[in-house]
């Protein structure tokens, strides 16, 4: 049948659902908040009626549950169970943010291996745990900017010089760039040999 949890003004204790089965849950975030200490370790449900289904809200809910003694436990079930309703439910973006809040809970109960916390943090900071993957692209596209730009000052005040001292030596006059002249950069010269490519700060 269904769980009714709405509406509730006052509760004293613990609410244990662990390993209870209900086909709908029927509820309100401000109910839960009335709970001192709550268990949802093995609860499933298939679906949410009448409740929050954001992730924000869920999220909160799932914080929350803790017995006592058992403060610094994590458990997985209660956080995987509501990913896959979600979803079901078609909500697939809120499913994606409490997965990822998931991923960060488990880091901060220490859940991951202490050497791979920092590659865990930076993956989740880089592609949100795979559920951002287009994050990804964006830092791609930032790195390239920054870089080009680099490349392009390097080159406007004549940093950027070419690697064979020789040539550097025959062409430091007509070619080299020197301070408070206007003569060309070493990117911009047209006396440099062949075998050095056109320069784009850009590529």
């Amino acid at each position: 049948g269904g769980l009714f949890f709405r509406n509730v003004t006052a509760v004293t204790g613990t609410v244990d659902l662990s390993a209870c089965t209900a086909e709908v849950l029927v509820d309100d975030a401000a109910s839960w908040g009335m709970v001192p200490r709550l268990s949802l370790n093995g609860f499933r449900y298939g679906r949410i009626s009448y409740g929050p289904t954001d992730a924000t809200t869920r999220i909160a809910w799932l914080k929350t549950t803790q017995l006592k003694g058992y403060e610094d436990e994590f458990w997985p079930q209660p956080w995987e169970k509501l990913i896959k309703v979600l979803r079901e439910m078609g909500h697939e973006e809120d499913a994606k943010l409490v997965a990822m809040a998931k991923q960060d809970e488990m880091r901060a109960r220490g859940k991951i291996r202490p050497l791979a916390r920092p590659f865990h943090a930076l993956f989740g900071w880089l592609a949100g745990y795979g559920y951002r993957p287009l994050r990804t692209v964006g830092w791609m596209l930032g790195v390239w900017l920054s870089c080009s730009v680099l490349y392009l000052s390097a080159g406007v005040t004549g940093t950027m010089a070419p690697s064979d001292a020789l040539t550097v030596e025959q062409h430091a006059d007509d070619c080299g760039k020197p301070v408070g002249t206007h003569n060309s950069t070493w990117t911009t010269c047209p006396n440099l040999p062949k075998e050095y490519t056109t320069f784009n700060p850009w590529l």
